[in-house]
């Protein structure tokens, strides 16, 4: 009788665990880059994903600004401030496959120094273990993948002397005021 009751919890537990999409979460997981790549543009922009074309490069201009960087940081600000999600660089809004070639990186050892030190200076290196960047060739062309899941407590984006609080509302990243922000943490216990 134990052992029936043992086997009928853990068969429930199995269910649970699949209806809710545990299992689907370990496979993406595991998927090589390439394939979790091809699965975020084609799910498209939204809560989870943010597409942006450039790292650090005008596409109007054709000349490097600060207005780029802080773009995809805030998003990643605010994935981290929320439920995760992937940023994707490299990637039009549309989906294409653009390629951060247009940065002028030497090699993608360089771009992935930058990528990082730019985290580091205005995130926060204690927070690198919440997210991994993965460079993934793709139609010739190489695309940075940030893949942030839900940090344990408040991230904020420093701007000079000046800090942000973002969190993610649909395909945006939002900055929230003072106020909003004191009662986002305490709402969220970070």
């Amino acid at each position: 009788i134990e052992l029936g009751i043992g086997a009928g919890g853990a068969l429930v537990i199995v269910l649970l665990m699949w209806r809710i999409g545990l299992f689907s979460r370990i496979e993406e997981e595991t998927a090589p880059p390439i394939v979790r790549l091809n699965n975020y543009i084609n799910s498209g922009e939204g809560a989870a994903v943010e597409f942006k074309s450039t790292i650090r490069t005008n596409l109007k201009s054709g000349k490097p600004g600060k207005e780029i960087e802080l773009a995809w940081l805030k998003a990643v600000v605010a994935f981290l401030n929320s439920n995760g999600g992937t940023l994707l660089l490299g990637v039009s809004d549309t989906g294409e496959i653009c390629g951060v070639e247009a940065d002028g990186f030497e090699n993608s050892d360089r771009c992935l120094l930058h990528v990082k030190n730019l985290i580091n200076q205005h995130i926060g290196a204690e927070f690198s273990s919440f997210f991994q960047v993965t460079v993934v060739d793709c139609e010739d062309k190489q695309v940075i993948m940030l893949e942030c899941s839900a940090a344990e407590r408040a991230v904020f984006l420093k701007i000079g002397k000046n800090e942000e609080f973002y969190i993610r509302s649909g395909p945006s990243s939002i900055k929230l005021s003072l106020s909003q922000t004191v009662s986002f943490v305490q709402q969220n216990n970070r």
